[in-house]
């Protein structure tokens, strides 16, 4: 393992495929013809398997003309062989970074054992902290021929987040002298933070989304261990996937099917996609296909090349001992991945009984459909003429919360207009907030987003709200308010930065974790509204000139007052603190307001954590 790490880090070209003795002599050996007879017979390998998956086949160098007799030189050294260029948009690419910082943080000495944890399951488990105090979750193995387990978690990471780049990073790591797997201990979970108590039918659109995410992941990695409790629920709407533990273990003798349950024999709940859809085969969830498609797309844009690399730690670990094995699983790997697209048109076949089912049917991915059809349209018309009661207009497009949008008509100024109000989903959030992005007009002293280096506004928080809380009784929560102070150290290295903005970040935090220690001190009430740093923009001009304007600012709101038959505006553009009785703890939250030449106006309030919750993917058009 040393040995290949080493290649990797010296650029040996194609050193996946060289074995331990040919790395011996590329790094030892200084016969120049020695070194060129292994490069020789790396390349033949590698040559053999791109052949075999649908690459050219490698030609074998041209033999040198022999060399005419000149004074003897001395041997040149081997030098590390220049890799080939990197592809520009190579899918994964940008997790280098995260890979990067890895490397540098998980590191046995950089965590210290805090117990036992007690969260469930049938293996042990327990907390570390890292160097900063920060809770991992670490699960060892018990037995070191099992230790490809836990390389088999991290590769079921790295293939996720290829799919949903929010997945929930795991590593491997050796604590104590034991392998395992570590993550990250989340604190952002909902009270109900898993699906143990929940029916199928009591998911949200966007949670069953999410849910078939995973259902794509789990298929391509041969996990059956999805069963309700391996889904954690995040405050901010966000389903991630876990414990992947059992990744591949039946890979090539599993089905995709409604009742699948291989750990049956265990006495372990089925897999939580097997309710689910089996709720969708009776009528009592409705899922969109086109959600699956858009997952098995994201696999479809990885190499087979960069995926085999994600599975080799594993693989290798798993094989060792078994070189035929080993092809056969790579073989079958790569079978499940290139038919992963016709595997699901099998499977929602009999979810939809739809017995032709298949994805190139769907109009939705092609967008070739018309949002509206004609009874559509006469249903908004409709609601038109239906006044203050509203109505709703279901329509097919996998953007929209639910697929339906409310249309009402109000009374401002005397004038009649028209209101649609939706929820827009996280997914889709980020493309509208990039072109938004594009075309905003930044005033000087405009607030932009959170900084990536900004991890302790909701420790801060919690700790803030716990103060003021127990002002009088002095029942402070000594962990929340702990954890703010030891912030202090981070937050003062942070002040060294070269970036003007972290450096202010820093300076801002720090102020409230001294406010945080005083306000404990004198049992006192905290001075002023904390509020998360959002750093000023620049003002700038858009790269083009659009057929509309696009300002952001706080979240604003329409007052509307209901009475003898009717909505009538008496006030357009209040703030949250104004609408919420003058709550001066109220947060203003940042919304886009589009205004078009004709004067329709669009307000469109981003997924972000300085959004409350429910206001977050709002969506108003005024007509």
């Amino acid at each position: 393992a040393e040995l290949k790490t080493l290649a990797k880090e010296t650029k040996v070209q194609y050193w996946q495929w060289a074995n331990k003795d040919e790395l011996t002599t590329l790094f030892t050996e200084t016969d120049p013809a020695k070194i060129k007879a292994v490069q020789a017979s790396i390349d033949t390998k590698h040559a053999a398997w791109a052949e075999k998956h649908g690459g050219k086949k490698k030609t074998a160098p041209a033999k040198p003309a022999t060399p005419k007799k000149d004074p003897p030189k001395p041997a040149p050294q081997p030098s590390p062989v220049k890799p080939p260029e990197a592809k520009i948009g190579k899918k994964g690419a940008e997790f280098a970074t995260v890979d990067t910082a890895w490397q540098q943080k998980g590191t046995p000495s950089k965590f210290k054992k805090s117990g036992k944890a007690a969260v469930g399951g049938a293996h042990e488990k327990e907390f570390w902290t890292d160097e900063n105090d920060d809770k991992w979750l670490f699960k060892p193995i018990g037995r070191k021929d099992d230790e490809f387990i836990a390389f088999g978690e991290e590769a079921a990471y790295k293939i996720g987040r290829l799919i949903d780049p929010h997945s929930i990073e795991v590593r491997t790591i050796q604590l104590n002298g034991r392998t395992g797997s570590i993550q990250k201990w989340r604190t952002d979970l909902r009270d109900d933070f898993d699906f143990r108590n929940i029916l199928p039918q009591d998911l949200t659109t966007i949670e069953l989304e999410q849910i078939q995410r995973e259902h794509v992941v789990d298929w391509l990695i041969a996990n059956h261990d999805g069963h309700s409790k391996q889904f954690i629920r995040a405050r901010d709407g966000r389903v991630y996937g876990i414990d992947k533990g059992q990744a591949f273990k039946f890979l090539g003798q599993d089905k995709l099917s409604l009742d699948y349950h291989p750990n049956g024999v265990c006495g372990e709940e089925e897999p939580f996609y097997n309710k689910v859809f089996r709720a969708a085969k009776e009528g009592k969830v409705r899922v969109d296909p086109n959600a699956t498609l858009r997952y098995i797309q994201e696999v479809e844009k990885i190499a087979d090349e960069d995926y085999l690399d994600l599975l080799r730690p594993y693989a290798e670990g798993r094989f060792a001992k078994d070189p035929a094995g080993l092809r056969h699983f790579y073989d079958l790997a790569l079978e499940r991945k290139h038919n992963l697209r016709r595997d699901f048109e099998a499977y929602y076949a009999d979810v939809l009984g739809d017995r032709g089912f298949r994805f190139d049917k769907l109009t939705a991915a092609t967008g070739k459909k018309k949002l509206l059809s004609s009874a559509e349209e006469a249903l908004v018309e409709e609601a038109r003429k239906l006044g203050w009661q509203g109505k709703t207009l279901p329509f097919d497009s996998g953007d929209v919360e639910d697929q339906n949008a409310l249309i009402f008509t109000e009374t401002f100024k005397g004038k009649k207009r028209t209101v649609v109000k939706m929820k827009i989903r996280p997914d889709t959030d980020r493309r509208i907030d990039e072109v938004l992005r594009r075309y905003v007009q930044t005033a000087v002293g405009e607030k932009g987003q959170p900084l990536v280096e900004d991890s302790f506004f909701p420790t801060i928080l919690d700790a803030v709200k716990n103060v003021n809380f127990h002002v009088g009784d002095g029942k402070y929560n000594r962990t929340k308010i702990d954890k703010a102070l030891r912030l202090r150290k981070k937050l003062e290295a942070l002040q060294k930065s070269a970036d003007p903005k972290v450096k202010e970040m820093a300076d801002h935090y720090l102020k409230w974790v001294k406010e945080i220690e005083e306000s404990v001190d004198w049992d006192r009430a905290t001075n002023g509204v904390f509020e998360q740093y959002l750093p000023k923009l620049d003002a700038q001009k858009p790269k083009e000139k659009p057929p509309f304007k696009v300002e952001r600012g706080k979240v604003t709101h329409t007052k509307r007052r209901i009475g003898s038959g009717t909505i009538t505006v008496e006030a357009d553009d209040i703030d949250n603190r104004t609408l919420f009785n003058q709550n001066s703890r109220m947060q203003d939250g940042h919304q886009y307001t589009v205004t078009f030449e004709d004067g329709t106006r669009v307000r469109y309030r981003p997924w972000s954590d300085t959004n409350l919750y429910a206001q977050r993917g709002e969506l108003e058009m005024i007509l």
